[in-house]
């Protein structure tokens, strides 16, 4: 990567940053999920506050915890490096917050797939996308947080989807016009500054890389084990193979993907001849499926199963530990969705012998190019065994 472009592309995040700025914007919102994406447009707003020097921008960092997180990254990289960028921005008598959003108990993935049995995301049917993060967001932007914009680390080229997409939802450069409508959206009445928008995947960890404000060593070293971040869950990013820091996330995962294809795992509503809510046995399959990758570990992989409460007691507590007749009230207390279905019957539904072989077999064929070795079969070979 030759340093003249990068520092063509540095100096047109820069010029985004300056145009917000002049038209009375002084406080950025930074969208930080602690990606390659976002720890770029991160390190960029300090260069241009530490560049230009204003004295009347305030900035606060966001971060949604879906508290679906892969657990190393959430508590080993991203904490850490939002406590140690917020502190420089003071340093540079800028006013700095950090503020970390979560999801209602009611919207986290937990509760929607155990409590609700829904299925598996995908394109057309992306539930979790507005619980678990457009929301939040829109509920802490209700506020009064004066002229605002949220920063972001979308970028066009990172996938088929957002190639597709972004131009619908940013404007456009042309010739001898200003681009600054190029990099800002407004997008669920959020209005948006995606000052990386154009560049691609080399440029980014380019960057990375010749930065000297911030260590991002811990950064290159998870992503040496894990291409992507996010929800361990997705099942939106990838189909199929997703690395993630451990390969019980992706066993879980594809076992989630699985229940959701195969109709033993489903309600159908035989009126309309389609399949609906998870069953009692997907259910059982995902809430099983947990509670072994832990065991296996000797280790919290699902840390929000403990963050998460309802009336002072843990989803963990909820759906593992309480008598389930109990279990049963207090999630009755807050939630009357016909999806229900009781944690006694959850917790014993155990699937039999000819479902258990079948969802083997298809969990397996999501990842037929993996040989029995590697270990994401290993450790769905392991928790199916002890289904």
């Amino acid at each position: 990567m030759g340093s003249n472009l990068l520092s063509i592309r540095a100096r047109s995040a820069f010029e985004s940053f300056d145009w917000a700025y002049s038209i009375g914007i002084n406080h950025f919102i930074l969208a930080y999920s602690g990606g390659k994406d976002s720890t770029t447009v991160a390190i960029l707003l300090y260069e241009w506050l530490l560049s230009r020097k204003p004295t009347d921008v305030a900035v606060t960092v966001i971060h949604n915890d879906t508290l679906s997180e892969l657990v190393d990254v959430e508590m080993h990289w991203v904490r850490e490096f939002i406590g140690n960028y917020v502190n420089k921005l003071r340093e540079l008598g800028i006013v700095a917050n950090a503020v970390y959003l979560t999801p209602k108990v009611t919207d986290t993935w937990y509760w929607r797939t155990i409590v609700r049995g829904y299925s598996a995301p995908n394109f057309k049917y992306r539930w979790c996308v507005d619980l678990l993060k457009i929301a939040p967001l829109k509920s802490f932007l209700t506020i009064r947080l004066g002229n605002y914009i949220v920063v972001v680390g979308l970028r066009e080229n990172e996938s088929t989807y957002r190639v597709q997409s972004v131009p619908n939802r940013f404007g456009s450069c042309a010739l001898n016009q200003s681009c600054a409508g190029y990099y800002i959206a407004m997008n669920n009445d959020i209005p948006k500054l995606a000052p990386i928008r154009d560049w691609d995947l080399a440029e980014v960890w380019a960057y990375l890389t010749t930065q000297k404000h911030f260590n991002v060593e811990p950064l290159f070293r998870l992503y040496s084990v894990n291409p992507r971040f996010g929800c361990w869950h997705c099942t939106l990013a990838s189909h199929r193979v997703r690395r993630t820091t451990n390969p019980y996330y992706d066993a879980v995962r594809l076992l989630y993907r699985s229940v959701t294809d195969l109709y033993e795992f489903r309600t159908i509503d035989t009126k309309h001849h389609k399949a609906t809510a998870i069953n009692e046995y997907g259910r059982y399959v995902v809430l099983r499926s947990m509670e072994i990758a832990e065991k296996m570990n000797n280790k919290v992989l699902f840390y929000g199963l403990d963050y998460a409460k309802v009336k002072s007691y843990t989803l963990r507590e909820l759906f593992y530990e309480l008598p389930c007749d109990d279990a049963d009230k207090i999630i009755r207390s807050v939630d009357d969705s016909d999806r229900f279905i009781s944690m006694c019957t959850i917790r014993g539904a155990k699937p039999n012998g000819d479902m258990l072989r079948k969802l083997l077999w298809w969990s397996r064929s999501l990842v037929n190019n993996l040989p029995d070795s590697d270990p994401i079969v290993q450790a769905l070979n392991t928790i199916i065994n002890n289904l």
